[in-house]
């Protein structure tokens, strides 16, 4: 008599299998998405002059205009935007934040980013221009946590110049011109390229006129419906309406990856990443994929060898995986990308595979 398999044992050892595999593909994925971002410290990072202008669109609106210099011996391959943030605190408290824009040398060396609020998100955030509170307002420009290895780099200033606010846009006119006149004067702003920011048709200052490696795209960039604030400095002198799309929300992100900072527990995470010369992401990524596989088979073993426990150890994954997320263990675009996959693999499993198993 033949003896048939066990169907329960096999359902086990391909449930085990698969776990296997997960866990490696995970672990590689995690390494090589963290490690593409992994980049050296600046030789040196200032935050040059911080100014805040009243009423650039509408009443009671702000902007914050922020000079930095961020400067590498040799450029990174990352772009700027994906290494750096500029944030704006109140305290500890983020009331913004703005990935720096790549312009030339991706970003690096001198540039300017820049804080909008109209008024309403002004009153919800509780800022008051001109700071009659002396609240501890600072203007931060740090590396992303994960992105480099060990502690990210990091620059604070509390001072803020705000400007008169009865001459905003001549003031804003002034700033932008000065700034232009400045950058594209800089040696390593024309190391590849000759840059033409600014220029004076009939003794007008002007940006110059739209196009790759012009002083409209780079301003325009940096400070949001700058046309729509100072029309005179663009050469078409009239402003036009932005249709461009708004920045994506990443406050959420933000905060995740300041989860463990300033804390003994990012501290220890620092060490381990300075040791193994690898980003924090790596490490706390690998724990959590130790402790996520260990509730896993824990969670699987509760039912005994068989489909319904390898099912049920799966399942353990919904929440373990969003849970180590919460508190910055995993990345969470990662964590976006593996309930995708796991998705499809769950409905691939039950249409196709659960059935030919029946």
């Amino acid at each position: 008599m033949l003896n048939r398999p066990d169907k329960k044992k096999s359902h086990w050892r391909g449930f085990s299998e698969f776990c296997v595999k997960l866990i490696l593909a995970w672990i590689l994925f995690i390494v090589l998405t963290e490690t593409v971002f992994a980049i050296s410290n600046p030789t040196s990072i200032s935050i040059v002059d911080v100014k805040a202008y009243d009423a650039v669109l509408e009443a009671d609106d702000l902007l914050v205009v922020v000079e930095y210099d961020l400067a590498y011996a040799v450029i990174p391959d990352e772009i700027i935007s994906d290494a750096y943030l500029g944030r704006f605190l109140n305290g500890t408290t983020e009331l913004t934040s703005v990935e720096p824009y790549a312009f030339n040398d991706k970003g690096y060396g001198a540039g300017i980013f820049s804080f909008y609020w109209t008024p309403a998100q002004k009153e919800t955030a509780s800022i008051e221009f001109e700071n009659p509170n002396a609240e501890p307002y600072r203007v931060v420009l740090q590396g992303k946590p994960g992105v480099f290895p060990g502690t990210a780099p990091s620059i604070t200033s509390p001072t803020i110049d705000w400007q008169d606010a009865s001459n905003t846009s001549n003031l804003l006119y002034a700033q932008v011109s000065d700034l232009a006149y400045k950058f594209e004067n800089i040696p390593a702003w024309n190391d590849d390229i000759a840059i033409d920011l600014i220029q004076s048709p009939g003794g007008v200052l002007q940006l110059t006129a739209a196009g790759s490696g012009s002083g409209e795209e780079y301003f325009s960039n940096t400070i949001r419906e700058l046309q729509s604030m100072i029309p005179a400095i663009f050469s078409s002198g009239t402003s036009a309406p932005d249709f461009s799309e708004s920045p994506e929300n990443q406050s959420y992100e933000d905060d995740l990856n300041t989860f463990w900072d300033n804390n003994w527990v990012g501290t220890h995470f620092d060490t381990l990443a300075t040791t193994y010369d690898a980003p924090r992401g790596v490490i706390t990524a690998l724990i959590a994929t130790i402790f996520i596989g260990l509730i896993s088979f824990f969670c699987a073993n509760l039912l005994g060898q068989n489909a319904e426990a390898a099912g049920f150890g799966m399942m353990s994954m919904a929440v373990t995986l969003p849970m180590f997320t919460a508190i910055n263990m995993v990345p969470l675009n990662f964590t976006i990308v593996t309930v995708f996959v796991l998705g499809v693999l769950g409905i691939g499993w039950v249409i196709f595979l659960r059935r030919a198993g029946a």
